[in-house]
């Protein structure tokens, strides 16, 4: 009887040990695949299913698409973002074991997934997450990525050897350095810090942090921060609308009164790519509009039909093409899918038909640079 009483609890024991196991390697799984299928350029985006979600690839014109990797948690962020040379992609998902936390996902775990091998590697297991960029960045030059951990410390992350080396420290800068960005040179890097009301720019080789926007509450905190030129940076607040600042004179000023979401410069930093809401209504759509760095020329390039949500603009690498996500085919602001235009808003083309999810966060990726 007692032989027969171990035997059950080892066969249970066992049971129990497969479907931890079968648990594990269902949480996320990377598909293989070959080098050789990158032939051309490529888009890559995130696809949200019932049961899982999943980073996919396709040709430029929708066709050839397969997955990269899928999440079974539904854990994966939207945060992709590309190197230079397209070889290394970096993404985001949600961390459930960040301590004194109430939120699920509080902080989150960076990726990167090597686009020749399809190996994927983990390199910071506490990420703040940001709602609609990722907290971090590629150097315009090289294969570095810029990142805070969920306490502000800023690193850089060297993803040909694998090293990292910490630029700001939380306790040699009050509240650390977040949402940092390259400038187009990669001497510099701007962030934002002090709640995310300051905004400071650092010189990567000689990182003291110097302010270029003090505190202003009127404003409130910094969402979206990038670099239009060396010495020029653009930034949206909280309370909206969108500005720029002369990182030598200090000199702000507006040059859009809409709410601001997203900011995307063009490959030449001549023309920005925005997300921007077309009235104070919080329901209102998201409209993808393009200016000149200075306000200027402000015009709508996503087509409209009715409350449809366009979003998450991404230039070509030649500047001749935008990618974005958009709820048009539906009309169901919950289910997106990729389009395609030229630069210009013409010849507006769906590339994803996704029945049973939606498609959103899309970033070319230029093989053949």
């Amino acid at each position: 009887m007692q032989y027969r009483i171990r035997i059950g609890v080892g066969i249970m024991n066992c049971v129990v040990l497969l479907f931890l196991v079968h648990c594990s390697w269902h949480e996320t799984m990377v598909f293989r695949g070959s080098a050789t299928d990158w032939k051309s350029d490529q888009i890559i985006y995130i696809v949200s299913r019932k049961k899982y979600k999943a980073i996919c690839v396709m040709d430029i014109d929708g066709q050839n698409v397969r997955e990269l990797y899928r999440d079974y948690s539904k854990a994966l962020q939207s945060g992709l973002a590309v190197s230079k040379d397209g070889k290394w992609l970096a993404f985001l998902r949600g961390n459930r074991n960040v301590p004194g936390t109430d939120h699920p996902y509080a902080a989150g775990i960076i990726n990167l997934l090597n686009l020749n091998d399809f190996t994927v590697r983990e390199i910071e297991k506490k990420q703040p997450i940001q709602l609609y960029k990722p907290p971090y960045s590629w150097s315009p030059t090289g294969n570095q990525i810029a990142y805070p951990d969920f306490d502000y410390n800023l690193y850089i992350y060297d993803a040909e050897t694998e090293t990292k080396r910490i630029v700001v420290a939380e306790d040699s800068s009050p509240s650390g350095l977040y949402l940092p960005r390259w400038s187009p040179d990669s001497r510099r890097i701007a962030g934002v810090r002090d709640a995310c009301l300051e905004i400071c720019v650092i010189d990567v080789n000689n990182p003291v942090p110097f302010s270029i926007h003090d505190a202003d509450y009127e404003l409130g905190p910094i969402q979206i921060l990038d670099w239009v030129t060396d010495q020029e940076v653009v930034f949206c607040p909280f309370m909206g609308g969108l500005y720029k600042i002369d990182v030598r004179t200090r000199e702000r000023s507006v040059i859009s009164d809409l709410r601001t979401i997203e900011v995307v410069p063009s490959p030449d930093r001549q023309v920005i790519a925005v997300v921007q809401k077309s009235s104070l209504d919080a329901h209102a759509p998201l409209d993808i509009n393009v200016m000149k760095i200075d306000g200027s020329d402000h015009r709508k390039l996503a087509e409209q039909k009715g409350w449809n949500d366009n979003f998450h603009p991404c230039w070509s690498p030649d500047g001749r093409y935008i990618v974005f996500a958009s709820t048009l085919d539906t009309w169901d602001r919950s289910h997106s899918e990729i389009y395609i235009m030229q630069a210009d808003g013409q010849n507006q083309r769906q590339l994803t038909f996704t029945e049973d999810g939606n498609c959103y966060n899309p970033v070319w990726v230029s093989r053949c640079r």
